[in-house]
């Protein structure tokens, strides 16, 4: 009999680990979702960023042009 309950309780602490082991596992491919969506943010951001001052330098050269012909 006490063999029986010692069996149940493995089986229960076994399955409450189980469950709690997916549980972790879902929170964390949450946030590795969340971190991986956040990158591809700031790289937009960043290359965004990059393109409007490629764009500010180059018109400022063109403005630099044209007034010197002036």
């Amino acid at each position: 009999m006490f063999r029986k309950i010692l069996l149940r309780a493995k089986r229960q602490i076994l399955k409450d680990a189980y469950i709690r082991a997916e549980e972790i596992l879902q929170d964390a491919e949450l946030e590795a979702q969340k971190i991986v969506s956040e990158s591809e943010i700031l790289k937009r951001i960043q290359f965004e960023a990059e393109k409007i001052k490629q764009d500010t330098i180059a018109a400022c050269k063109k403005l630099k042009t044209e007034s010197s012909g002036l």
